[in-house]
């Protein structure tokens, strides 16, 4: 398969540690999110075949901290592009530095470009000071992107409808959260509708879309599942479990991102193609 002609996704970690994911062709590539040390990252690009040298620019979602601690020394080796809604840049540019030049800022719901990649922001429900999550689109191929929420909208549906690929939290589970070892505080927080989707959730949400793009979906990656109060067979239990309330027989790819280690690079291509593979167009 020729990678100019597919859509990359590798989450190189999700949790309440950090995060940071690779979105990209094979001309242009961009992080989602800057939670690694430089260190760090370059480690777990480099074991998919990439660099911190390649990457054209940098997307954030929200500024909260686990998003965005490692962009300060990023930045300063490699000053790339960052993007950002105007909200999230009221929150970050003294924390940046002499690197706030590199920020521009975007529109939620006005699309935008970094090379061959289009990007369009959408509102979430967080408690971040402007947060959004993404669709990435080329060639006609749809990554969507929707983390860092604590319910879903109708007009987050309504963006999330037509995607190749998706990403999508399922950070918790109920009864797991409320014997977790966390403050009553927090657990309200987590829980609340500006804190994280739970499983059920995240599930009802892939159970709406499925209805509508079953036979399009072939990646779905479980994002910021938590490690006190969820665990990835879980997560990936109650997804495959709505899913097949409408979709039986037709499975895309299911997989969930950690803090420890990134997920495989996925390699969407189109509808086309998709049936030639016996994995619906995923490949390593």
């Amino acid at each position: 398969m020729d990678s100019f002609d597919s859509l990359e996704v590798c989450v190189l970690a999700s949790s309440s540690k950090a995060n940071a994911t690779l979105v990209g062709t094979g001309r242009t590539r961009i992080l989602v999110d800057c939670g690694l040390s430089l260190r760090e990252l370059g480690r777990r690009l480099a074991s998919i075949g990439s660099s911190p040298a390649e990457i054209s620019a940098i997307v954030l979602t929200h500024e909260h901290s686990d998003h965005i601690k490692g962009l300060p020394r990023f930045l300063k080796h490699h000053p790339v592009p960052l993007f950002m809604t105007e909200g999230t840049w009221e929150e970050v540019n003294e924390y940046l530095g002499a690197s706030a030049s590199l920020c521009e800022v975007v529109d939620v719901e006005s699309e935008f470009s970094v090379g061959d990649l289009g990007l369009l922001p959408f509102a979430v429900q967080h408690d971040a000071r402007q947060p959004v999550g993404y669709t990435v689109s080329f060639g006609g191929l749809t990554l969507g992107i929707a983390t860092d929420l604590g319910h879903v909208t109708e007009e987050i549906k309504r963006r999330l409808e037509g995607m190749d690929a998706l990403i999508i939290e399922s950070n918790h589970d109920p009864e797991l959260l409320r014997e977790a070892p966390y403050p009553w505080v927090l657990k309200r927080r987590i829980e609340g509708a500006y804190g994280h989707l739970s499983n059920t959730q995240a599930g009802e949400l892939l159970e709406h879309l499925s209805l509508r793009d079953y036979a399009r979906l072939q990646v779905v990656i479980a994002a910021h599942v938590s490690e006190n109060s969820n665990c990835p067979e879980l997560a990936l239990e109650t997804l495959r479990e709505h899913w097949n309330r409408s979709c039986r027989g037709y499975q895309p790819v299911f997989a969930a991102a950690g803090s420890k280690a990134p997920t495989e690079l996925f390699c969407i291509r189109s509808i086309v193609e998709m049936f030639d593979d016996e994995r619906y167009g995923v490949s390593k």
